[in-house]
């Protein structure tokens, strides 16, 4: 199920003895932030996105590494979102949260270069924002794009888009009050012991789950827009030259190639595309790495280096 993957995963990612554990976040304007250490000056600004579902607490499920990339220099903003079908509002939601906490950051990052770094949705997110806004970047990193139809883009969302899912929206209805009971008291008991601050910060990810499913009750089956009309507006109108596409040679969900020649071949913005396609270790969850090993390093180290050159 949706929510006994996530459990594991959380369970996972906050048990004990796990290094990246800085306590001076900032929760401001709906975004939280990372400055570099005290005595180093913030080289560049990074708006971070993650993936689906764990996109809603980023802070916590990428937090090796966006305090990798404090470390080297880079003033880290990352913006909250809750999965959902409605992709166009989901990007409209993260620019204005964006445009709010920079606004109140001006003093320190007037005049920095910004990058945008997403992983999964949240590269797909990017480039929904770069090609509905006119956003000043200086480039994007685009780790695992995935542009795919909602049941291979997300796959615990296949069970619940079947047919015979379907059929039990009613049941789903009835349920809207607390559909996940259960399931908040499996989170309750892996997570035992995390701190209440935590826990507020960790909550984001569960509530966003019940509007999925009312959707699904609701007849709703497929990302808006699709990924067809998300590649048109992509092909039309998105305007960030500068591009490094990050995939990784085990995931099974990754369609960096099909960005990477969608931008090359028939995009308005071919004709000045500096883009640079690399393949590194590891699958489509490697950037959440939170064990500090080798090919994890690997990863943080080399994202700051090719943003900040």
């Amino acid at each position: 199920t949706i929510f006994g993957s996530l459990v594991a995963l959380l369970a996972r990612l906050f048990s004990s003895g796990q290094p990246g554990q800085r306590s001076d976040w900032q929760e401001l304007e709906g975004c939280w932030v990372l400055r570099p250490p005290a005595g180093t000056a913030s080289a560049a600004v990074v708006h971070f996105l993650g993936g689906a579902f764990v996109g809603a607490a980023p802070q916590l499920s990428y937090r090796l590494l966006l305090e990798g990339l404090a470390a080297r220099g880079v003033l880290v903003v990352t913006t909250p979102f809750a999965t959902s079908f409605d992709q166009l509002r989901t990007a409209d939601e993260v620019q204005y949260k964006f445009d709010r906490c920079c606004k109140a950051l001006q003093a320190e990052v007037g005049g920095l270069p910004l990058y945008g770094v997403g992983h999964s949705a949240g590269s797909l997110l990017h480039m929904l924002i770069c090609a509905r806004y006119a956003v000043q970047r200086t480039g994007n990193i685009l780790m695992s794009y995935n542009n795919r139809p909602a049941t291979d883009a997300i796959p615990f969302l296949s069970p619940i888009l079947s047919p015979s899912a379907r059929a039990v929206g009613p049941l789903l209805e009835q349920l809207a009050t607390s559909p996940l009971r259960s399931g908040l008291e499996t989170v309750s008991d892996a997570l035992r012991g995390v701190s209440p601050s935590l826990m507020r910060q960790l909550m984001p990810v569960f509530d966003q789950l019940t509007p999925i499913y009312m959707d699904v009750a609701q007849g709703r089956q497929e990302f808006s827009p699709t990924p067809q009309e998300t590649a048109q507006l992509l092909r039309n109108y998105y305007a960030v030259s500068r591009n490094l596409i990050l995939k990784f040679k085990d995931d099974t969900i990754d369609d960096s190639m099909e960005l990477t020649q969608l931008l090359q071949s028939s995009a308005a913005i071919s004709s000045c595309l500096d883009l640079s396609l690399r393949t590194l270790d590891g699958d489509h969850v490697r950037p959440m790495t939170q064990v500090c090993t080798d090919g994890s390093k690997g990863l943080e180290q080399k994202a700051p280096r090719k943003l900040l050159c």
